[in-house]
C-alpha cells in the first residue's frame, strides 16, 4: 500500500450503521439449531452462546451473500464463541468466563488472550505487560521478558518492539559488541540481539517536511505490512498531535496525514493492504486510496486472509462489508472478533 498515490478521501459512517440490515476453522458444522440453547452451569450461571435473533433469516441472506467462514468472538463476560458461517451454528456450546475480552488467533486457531500476538509460523507469543514484553514458545516452554512495548512481528518471524521512543528489534544477524543477546528457543535455537532498528534521528529525517506541527518524533507502535515496511504512529513531545506512516529501510513510503487527537491501536490487514487505528470512540481504516472514519462505536475489526471483506464489531452487532456490496448484519454483540477461513 505504500508510494501508490497521496490523495485521501474521508467517508464517514454515522452511528446509524447498526440499524443497517444487511472449534477449528476447519470443523464442519453440526445440523443447524432452529433456536439458541441455552445451558445451566450448577443451576445458577447461563453459560451456552449468545442468542442470535432472526437466526434463519440472517443465514439464508449469508448464504445468498456467498460468505462463509468461522467468526471468532468474545461476548461481554470475555467467553469466547466460535460461529460458522454462513450456517449461524455455535461450534462451541459451554465457556466460561475470562479474565480479559481481547483475543487473537494464530494461524491454527489457537487463541491468545490480552494484548499479545502469533508469530507468523505459530511459534512464538508475544504478550504486552506494563512496561514489559513476555515471549513464550508453548512448544518449548521457553520464556522470556524484556523492556519495551507494542510488539510486532516481522513476516519472517523478527520480533520488533518500542523502546524508549524508538523502534527496536531482535535481529538475528551479526551483533554489535555489547548489545543484549538472548538465545529464542522456539523450533531451533536462535541467537538475537536487541538493536535500534527505526531511532528518533531516522524518523525526523523521514518524516522532514511533512509534519512541522509536531515538536518531536517519537516512535508510539509500529505493524508491518511486509517484510520491508512498517506503519509507524509518531507523536509529538506534548502529545498533542500524530502523524501515521510507512517506512521502508527508514525511507517515507506514504504519508497518512496528520491528527489532533491521539491515535492508538494500530492493527494491519493480512496482507498488509489495510492499516487500522483508532482514537476515542472512533476507528479509523487508512488504505493506498483512501482513508475511511468509522463512527458508531466499533469495538474491532478483522479480515479474512484473502481481504475480501471488512469484519466490524459494535455495541449490539457484527458487521460485515463488502465493497460495492450491501452492508451484512448479524445480531450478535462482540467485544474482540477474528476471522479463519
Amino acid at each position: 500500500m505504500a508510494g501508490r498515490g497521496r490523495a485521501l478521501l474521508v467517508i464517514a459512517l454515522t452511528a446509524a450503521v447498526d440499524s443497517l440490515r444487511g472449534e477449528s476453522p476447519s470443523a464442519q458444522p453440526p445440523s443447524a439449531e432452529t433456536e439458541d440453547v441455552r445451558t445451566e452451569a450448577r443451576g445458577t450461571a447461563v453459560t451456552g452462546p449468545p442468542p442470535i435473533r432472526d437466526r434463519q433469516a440472517v443465514a439464508a441472506e449469508l448464504a445468498g451473500a456467498q460468505v462463509s467462514g468461522v467468526l471468532y468472538l468474545t461476548d461481554h463476560d470475555c467467553r469466547l464463541w466460535a460461529l460458522h458461517l454462513p450456517t449461524l451454528t455455535w461450534l462451541n456450546r459451554v465457556n466460561e468466563p475470562g479474565s480479559d475480552c481481547r483475543f487473537v488467533l494464530s494461524g491454527s486457531g489457537r487463541p491468545l488472550f490480552g494484548d499479545g500476538l502469533w508469530d507468523p509460523a505459530d511459534a512464538l507469543s508475544a504478550v504486552e505487560n506494563g512496561s514489559e514484553i513476555a515471549v513464550r514458545s508453548e512448544a518449548t516452554g521457553w520464556s522470556f521478558e524484556f523492556e519495551g512495548s507494542e510488539p510486532a512481528f516481522r513476516p519472517d518471524g523478527t520480533l520488533t518492539f518500542v523502546r524508549g521512543d524508538e523502534l527496536w528489534e531482535w535481529d538475528a544477524g551479526s551483533c554489535p559488541a555489547g548489545a543484549e543477546r538472548v538465545v529464542f528457543r522456539a523450533r531451533e535455537p536462535v541467537e538475537r540481539c536487541a538493536r535500534v532498528l527505526l531511532s528518533q534521528t531516522a524518523v525526523r529525517r523521514a518524516l522532514r517536511g511533512e509534519a512541522p506541527q509536531l515538536d518531536g518524533y517519537l516512535a508510539k507502535e509500529a505493524v508491518w505490512l511486509d517484510q520491508e515496511t512498517v506503519a509507524v504512529l509518531v507523536e509529538g513531545r506534548s502529545g498533542r498531535g500524530a502523524i501515521l506512516a510507512t517506512l521502508a529501510e527508514g525511507r517515507l513510503r506514504r504519508h497518512f496525514g496528520a491528527f489532533g487527537p491521539r491515535l492508538e491501536d494500530l492493527e494491519a490487514s493480512p496482507r498488509g493492504t489495510y492499516v487500522a487505528a483508532r482514537f476515542d470512540q472512533t476507528t479509523v481504516v487508512l488504505s493506498r486510496r483512501r482513508t475511511e472514519v468509522l463512527e458508531g462505536s466499533v469495538r474491532a475489526i478483522a479480515w479474512p486472509a484473502d481481504e475480501r471483506h471488512t469484519v466490524l464489531a459494535t455495541e449490539s452487532s457484527v458487521l460485515i462489508r463488502r465493497p460495492g456490496e450491501p452492508m451484512l448484519q448479524i445480531p450478535v454483540a462482540a467485544s474482540d472478533i477474528a476471522w479463519a477461513d
